[in-house]
């Protein structure tokens, strides 16, 4: 399943989770059209890596138009703004500090796209529609198949 979401609700989404936010353009004309992958590319396509280009760099200096973008880049973290903060289209950054775990709400299991249920007692979410319990470790749900275990 694929789930489109706005600029407004990524910011929404991130907002009370993550003191610190900042949203960037990454390409139009095709998701995940990416300079490093010209090559390999039929020529007849790389004009529109070229186009990509071109509308990242004009939405640095006309904000409004990043968010015409079809996929964007979304840092997020809780210690400060990391390496991508001071290049490329800055939209916002937010100061406040959330808990990890205040996403939990928001996830879903990776096997059987239940509800996950948080036992903090035992630093771990379960999935009760999979019979499945995942790790939490240093405060980050680890949400892979392999991690899991049965309940």
């Amino acid at each position: 399943m694929v789930r489109y979401y706005s600029w407004t609700d990524l910011e929404h989404l991130f907002q009370p989770h993550f003191p610190h936010i900042t949203m960037m353009v990454d390409c139009i004309l095709g998701i995940g059209l990416r300079p490093e992958d010209s090559d390999l590319l039929p020529w007849k396509y790389r004009p529109l890596i070229f186009a990509s280009e071109l509308f990242k760099r004009l939405s640095e200096i006309v904000k409004p138009l990043g968010k015409l973008s079809d996929s964007i880049f979304v840092e997020a973290s809780k210690s400060g703004p990391g390496t991508h903060a001071d290049r490329g289209n800055r939209i916002r950054t937010l100061d406040r500090v959330p808990n990890n775990l205040d996403i939990v709400p928001y996830l879903i299991c990776p096997i059987s796209g239940g509800a996950l249920e948080l036992d903090a007692a035992r630093s771990r979410l379960i999935s009760p529609s999979a019979s499945l319990a995942f790790p939490i470790v240093d405060d980050i749900p680890v949400l892979v198949e392999a991690a899991a275990y049965r309940i």
